[in-house]
């Protein structure tokens, strides 16, 4: 049986909300989740950005590591409460083999972490909203474009801080451009590397200009020089299949002065990172990654991290998620069957899109959660937290009055409307009854004048719109043809919230 994804909201009361339990957010070990038992839900192959640790947890579910073997080739193969120069942290892409159950518990039999980029930063270029803050940023390693945005995990350094120079381990996805989105990007020394045994250049991407009597081709522009050996290429891949190979190939070495040209000297040379969603035939696979190729009526399929997802019906699309959005570079979770084909048959499918934004300082504690300004937020065991001072912030800290930002899913569920948070993070807070977010405009009424975003119902009879938006007017006629998405400025005023300013989001 397989487990619904959208359900993954953890039962908390408001003690154990307090006690800071759930380790996948930033607790301890001794993890105590309130939900239901179930049987053994499948055994194959969950590959995804890691959410926390005591175990460690990934894709929502807690996988006991204890008798796994962790295998990584760049140096990456403990826990943070283990002794080892460079620990698996929250943001990397790992795959876990193994069982999980519906209970959201599992066990690992392997755990695997590979780089996708390492090395120097360069053309960092940012990109900001309206209010001047840094959404975006886009930055090359060795010729790659890789793209970040707030979803991206940063580790010893932010998005607003990363810049040329650093040296930065990258996890990442592949887009249907070439192109790469980043799940984990944390600075880190290439001696560090040199220090642990493995090179300290990694990128990958498809050959191009290969000349075999020179032992050279190129990815992304940069020279690659391979020596004549057998012993560099790993994964099954040999010389003969760098003019033919369709997916993208991976290169480790050394910075190196090539005929003149600063290029990489390569001592491994293997199939990229597609190769850790290959998965046994009938196997259980669930997979996070933005998709590559949109769907596709007449195939009924679509493509995400090189592997083609089968969608029988749009039955398998959970809550606010239809067709006509599985729209390229939209970041989704996929758990399937694995075909004879290689494909993955979908049974359930969610979007991962961070759409729905609020800071401000906490209302209340929830069963599931806590309520900031109206808006019901819940913690699963995907949610990371962050610190921007000291990197950690615990469940226990959550408390009434505490300033934070939340970045997650707009949910509605049997008329419920709630944000399943992805991401929340520490926030400085002036007044505790004021509130900014960002979200979709469910409705909007005339006479008396009142919108809502997030199921928050806010009157705006006085409040302020921009004014490249036009009047209220023509925002609600907008309203009335299709899906817009909102910023609001907004008060507590006694029994009821207020919005000061409303400015129409452009993406």
């Amino acid at each position: 049986m397989k487990r619904k994804l959208l359900y993954r909201s953890i039962g908390l009361t408001a003690s154990t909300l307090a006690l800071g339990i759930l380790s996948a957010c930033g607790g301890g070990a001794g993890t105590s989740l309130d939900v239901a038992d179930g049987g053994i839900r499948g055994t194959g192959s969950s590959v995804g950005p890691v959410s926390g640790f005591g175990s460690v947890f990934v894709n929502g579910v807690r996988f006991d590591t204890s008798g796994a073997e962790i295998a990584s080739n760049d140096g990456v193969i403990c826990e943070p409460d283990q002794n080892c120069t460079q620990p698996i942290e929250k943001g990397m892409i790992l795959q876990v083999a193994g069982e999980w159950q519906d209970d959201f518990t599992g066990t690992a039999v392997t755990v695997e972490y590979d780089d996708t980029f390492r090395g120097p930063v360069s053309g960092v270029a940012q990109t900001t909203d309206s209010d001047g803050t840094i959404v975006r940023v886009e930055f090359e390693i060795l010729g790659q474009r890789i793209i970040a945005d707030k979803q991206t995990v940063f580790s010893k350094t932010t998005l607003t801080d990363l810049a040329d120079g650093n040296f930065v381990r990258v996890s990442a996805w592949p887009l249907a451009d070439g192109q790469y989105r980043a799940a984990f990007v944390g600075i880190s020394s290439a001696a560090d590397q040199v220090s642990i045994g493995s090179s300290a250049i990694e990128i990958e991407g498809r050959v191009t200009e290969l000349n075999q009597n020179l032992n050279t081709f190129r990815i992304n522009g940069t020279l690659v020089q391979y020596p004549n050996t057998t012993d560099v290429f790993k994964d099954g891949l040999v010389e003969g299949d760098l003019d033919s190979f369709a997916g993208p190939i991976e290169v480790e070495g050394e910075i190196a002065l090539i005929n003149g040209e600063e290029g990489i000297d390569a001592d491994v040379i293997g199939i990229g990172e597609i190769r850790r969603y290959d998965g046994d035939v009938d196997s259980d696979i669930e997979f996070v990654g933005p998709i590559a190729d949109g769907y596709d009526s007449d195939t009924g399929t679509l493509t995400v991290n090189g592997l083609t997802v089968i969608i029988p019906s749009a039955d398998v699309l959970e809550e606010g998620l239809t067709l006509a959005g599985l729209i390229p570079g939209r970041l989704i979770q996929v758990e399937g069957d694995v075909t004879s084909e290689g494909q993955v048959l979908a049974e359930e499918i969610e979007s991962r899109e961070v759409n729905a934004e609020i800071t401000g300082a906490i209302d209340s504690i929830l069963e599931n959660g806590f309520a900031l300004g109206g808006v019901e937020i819940r913690l699963t065991s995907n949610t990371l937290l962050s610190d921007d001072d000291d990197g950690t912030l615990s469940i226990a800290e959550l408390q009434p009055g505490v300033g934070v930002e939340v970045e997650g899913v707009e949910r509605v569920v049997n008329d419920s409307v709630f944000v399943e948070a992805v991401k929340i993070e520490r926030e400085d807070v002036d007044d505790p009854n004021s509130f900014e977010m960002q979200g979709r405009l469910a409705f909007m009424t005339q006479d008396p004048d009142y919108i809502e975003v997030l199921g928050v119902r806010l009157r705006d009879s006085e409040a302020e719109y921009e004014e490249d938006e036009g009047s209220r007017l023509s925002l609600l006629n907008a309203y009335s043809k299709q899906v817009l998405f909102v910023e609001v400025e907004y008060i507590r005023s006694g029994e009821e919230f207020v919005a000061d300013e409303i400015e129409l989001e452009e993406d």
